[in-house]
């Protein structure tokens, strides 16, 4: 498996959205969801090895994008409908590095400021 990863600064103090891509399929469903579904029929982008190669190309597109909303708006847009679309994206907002280490876990809700380590 090949691994599409980011973490984007969003609006707001502290706010920042992680992004893992896993397949070319969830690649497609990311392009569509962010408005560019011009990105996934690029052909320097139609595979993971070509995807890797442009790391810089994509990670400043999604930079973009997630700078001009709320972290909770970013990752609800990449959240899949009830029909499937655009994809089983993993995303998680708030403080990145926690759920990036596995500090939180999957199921423990974001830290609160001021209210020490959480536990899951």
């Amino acid at each position: 498996m090949q691994l599409l990863q980011g973490v984007y600064r969003c609006l707001g103090a502290d706010r920042w959205l992680a992004v893992s891509v896993r397949t070319d399929e969830e690649w497609t469903a990311l392009c569509h969801a962010i408005g560019l579904p011009e990105l996934a029929a690029d052909e320097r982008l139609s595979t993971a090895d070509g995807r890797r190669r442009e790391s810089d190309l994509i990670d400043g597109v999604l930079g973009a994008w997630a700078r001009g909303m709320p972290a909770d708006a970013a990752a609800q847009a990449l959240v899949p409908a009830p029909d499937g679309t655009p994809g089983e994206l993993l995303v998680r907002s708030h403080r990145p590095f926690a759920f990036c280490t596995g500090y939180l876990g999957d199921s423990a809700p974001p830290p609160t400021p001021g209210a020490g380590p959480a536990t899951a």
